[in-house]
């Protein structure tokens, strides 16, 4: 396969396809996600995505939960408007997920951190979104799981 990156190629492209002439076969113009679509799919790591109103549901009940026996730096904020600080910190969780962190790598966190951790170890298990599927395919990928790709082009 023949991938040309772009990091602003996950809408329409031109070329939409690294060949000449008028198309070609097993190749394709790709930004971030359509880069971590395809590693996912060849890597047999692809599903359905999860609603974000799913995830940012689950997120709150498991804030809910981490705060119930301590108090934690979200609690005034989620009896406030428990929507919204759950999608907040369902987001800031996804960035630190992408961003390489993980609730157990960290020996003594910071406290938001270490409250962050206690949310992802209570309540119900929380449903995968884009960063968890990057962290399984960065672990596939190190692992040693075969991609099949011959050619990764970068344009920038």
């Amino acid at each position: 396969m023949h991938i040309v990156f772009a990091t602003a190629a996950d809408g329409r492209a031109y070329p939409e396809h690294p060949g000449g002439e008028a198309g070609c076969v097993d190749g394709a113009v790709v930004g971030p996600t359509g880069l971590l679509d395809i590693l996912a799919t060849r890597l047999g790591l692809g599903g359905p995505q999860v609603p974000p109103v799913v995830r940012i549901a689950t997120w709150q009940r498991k804030l809910e939960a981490a705060a119930r026996e301590t108090a934690r730096f979200w609690t005034a904020s989620l009896a406030s408007d428990g929507w919204a600080t759950a999608r907040q910190l369902l987001s800031w969780r996804d960035a630190l997920i992408e961003a390489g962190w993980s609730p157990t790598l960290l020996v003594a966190p910071p406290e938001r951190l270490a409250d962050l951790e206690a949310a992802e170890q209570a309540g119900p298990a929380l449903p995968g979104g884009r960063a968890d599927l990057l962290r399984e395919v960065i672990a596939a990928v190190e692992g040693g799981a075969p991609v099949d790709i011959d050619l990764l082009e970068c344009t920038e």
